[in-house]
């Protein structure tokens, strides 16, 4: 296969629910 250097939009929003998840942890914190 080519090379994987491009991002999958799974990863990315996987990436992104991470990071709202997160955030809303160090707010309840």
């Amino acid at each position: 296969k080519g090379h994987s250097s491009t991002i999958q939009p799974q990863a990315a929003l996987t990436a992104l629910l991470l990071l709202v998840v997160s955030s809303r942890v160090f707010t309840c914190l």
